[in-house]
């Protein structure tokens, strides 16, 4: 896996997981997810970096002239496809009749009285 500009890297505590969070090549924003030790000197971020894999369990972490390993018996990647979903899928109107009973509600919220009324 190779990512473009800066990545975050994310430690878990409870499960011993090590997500780095970035862009790929294509500018899709990808979570490389490493179920492993992770190792202590590595920074909150990386710039350019990429993730090969040594042998069935340990894969090799580069950014720069440093260089991590990490042994991890599973590993998970996940592309964020949000930002594609949501453009081809466009947002349902809101109803006149919703808008209308929402903009009476926070209106009578706005008030003491209102609110007085809105709580029986």
């Amino acid at each position: 896996m190779r990512f473009t500009g800066s990545v975050e890297c994310r430690r878990s505590s409870g499960l011993s997981t090590l997500t780095l969070v970035g862009r790929d090549a294509a500018g899709h924003q990808v979570h490389l997810s490493l179920l492993g030790d992770c190792p202590p000197d590595l920074p909150a971020r990386l710039d350019t970096a990429s993730v090969d894999c040594l042998d069935a369990s340990r894969y090799c972490i580069a950014a720069g002239d440093r260089t991590w390993t990490v042994a991890a018996p599973r590993i998970y990647l996940h592309y964020d496809l949000s930002e594609a979903f949501y453009s081809a899928v466009p947002p349902r109107p809101v109803p006149l009749a919703k808008r209308l009973f929402w903009r009476l509600v926070l209106s009578a919220a706005a008030s003491p009285i209102g609110r007085r009324w809105l709580a029986r």
